[in-house]
């Protein structure tokens, strides 16, 4: 059996809370899985605002400003308790991708994105053809990354903002993987390409946020709100621009590589493929219109296949600030110091995900649903989980859904099963190890209608 994180920690005999020094700071890392609910219940020791203002460093918040994005402010109809920009803008994103109205609206504009992008015509321009209905082989991570930066781009915002810069979704996978050299910064890192990106990204929010409205007039209600309430505030432009690019790159960085996996585990086996083709067939009709109640509800062991995904991918931490001493396990965590939950070692744990918890089981969750209420922590935990999932679980069950059904969709050759990257440091689910790579053919199927 292969080994995972959870068997070198293991190796010590214990899951106890335990500390190391890094570069300065202290860390506290929690592995055990009957830690994980004082971790998450303890909101006033230990909070999430220090690794948030590292972020809003890393995108170009300016350090002598970071307090006014911190300041409560005066309550107004959108922001009754007068709540700091950061917690404002958290509460507006919850409110608007929950299930619900909102989501709703969201989901047909993605419904637009998906016709426009995975039309027949766009296809052939993007990637070259080699007969009238058949694509050359095209790498699948490309043209995930490529789809759902591009899609989400069409669904946040204006398409002003592709008039701007119809480059950013190219430049989205270099940047998410080297982001991690602005948040953790070192002089031994080289941050020029990674800066670079920012510089542009940046300029094109800039330029965006010149516009006004009427010269913007689709972008998505919860980003007008929050562009209202930036100027009301006064907020500096390069702040303004700083955390539009924060919001961007949230929306792609783990949907794109969670789209990959997801398709790569069920394109590599020709059995699964079938199966769940055929449970998302009756999501889509005739013109390729999605029934998003379907999918949600009734297409379980693509759902499975899903959440087994982000249990074997998601590879980061889930970091808080200790922001006064306090006790958890029996150990004291002092102030000043960052409590972390890794959750590869609990999804890798053998006692909750059996003995087969270093291998795919597409069926795991399909079995045994109620894992996903265990200590399952794709999305963060406790207060904080991740307000897009909703939105990131149908934009996926979505494109495999027409991927599979509007085209004949196979591996254009044999090739070893893509190895998840584990030498990156990653904000999220991890990249295939460079190299390592599916490569598919779309055939086009008769009876489409675009």
């Amino acid at each position: 059996m292969r080994e995972t994180n959870y068997y070198h920690i293991k190796r010590f005999g214990t899951l106890e809370p335990f500390s190391m020094i890094i570069a300065g700071d202290r860390y506290y890392v929690i592995t055990s899985p009957e830690d994980t609910r004082p971790f998450f219940a303890d909101v006033k020791a230990m909070t999430t605002d220090g690794f948030l203002d590292r972020a809003l460093l890393a995108f170009g918040c300016a350090p002598e400003r970071l307090h006014t994005l911190w300041q409560r402010n005066t309550p107004t109809k959108v922001n009754p308790k007068g709540k700091n920009l950061i917690h404002l803008t958290q509460d507006l994103f919850k409110h608007d991708l929950v299930p619900g109205p909102t989501l709703n609206v969201l989901l047909e504009r993605y419904q637009g994105a998906l016709d426009e992008l995975l039309s027949w015509d766009r296809l052939v321009g993007a990637y070259p053809s080699l007969v009238s209905t058949q694509t050359e082989a095209i790498s699948l991570y490309d043209i995930c990354a490529d789809f759902i930066a591009n899609a989400n781009q069409i669904v946040l915002f204006d398409r002003a903002l592709l008039a701007i810069d119809p480059d950013m979704a190219v430049e989205m996978r270099t940047f998410t993987d080297e982001l991690w050299k602005l948040v953790h910064r070192s002089r031994l890192v080289d941050t020029t390409e990674v800066t670079r990106i920012l510089r542009q990204y940046s300029s094109a929010f800039k330029s965006y946020l010149q516009l006004p409205p009427e010269a913007r007039p689709n972008e998505t209600p919860v980003i007008r709100t929050l562009l209202e309430t930036y100027a009301e505030l006064g907020i500096h432009e390069d702040d303004r621009a700083a955390m539009l690019v924060m919001i961007c790159w949230a929306g792609d960085a783990n949907a794109y590589k969670a789209a990959y996996w997801v398709l790569a585990y069920i394109l590599y086996d020709p059995q699964l493929r079938e199966i769940i083709r055929q449970e998302t067939a009756p999501a889509v009709g005739p013109d390729g219109k999605l029934d998003w109640p379907y999918l949600a509800k009734r297409c379980p062991r693509l759902s499975s296949i899903y959440h087994e995904v982000l249990r074997l991918t998601k590879r980061d931490v889930i970091v808080r600030q200790v922001v006064r001493d306090t006790a958890l396990a029996g150990k004291r965590l002092r102030k000043d110091s960052i409590a972390v939950i890794p959750t590869c070692q609990l999804h890798d744990n053998p006692d909750t995900y059996g003995a087969d918890a270093a291998s795919f089981n597409p069926d795991r969750f399909l079995k045994q649903p109620g894992l996903a209420q265990t200590t399952f922590f794709p999305y963060g935990g406790g207060r904080h989980y991740c307000p897009g999932r909703y939105f990131v679980e149908m934009e996926i069950y979505g494109l495999v859904a027409l991927m599979l059904n509007r085209y004949e969709m196979d591996l254009a050759w044999a090739a070893p099963f893509p190895r998840r990257d584990e030498s990156l440091v990653t904000l999220g689910i991890s990249r295939p190890v460079p190299g390592d790579d599916l490569h598919v053919t779309l055939n086009w199927k008769e009876g489409n209608k675009n």
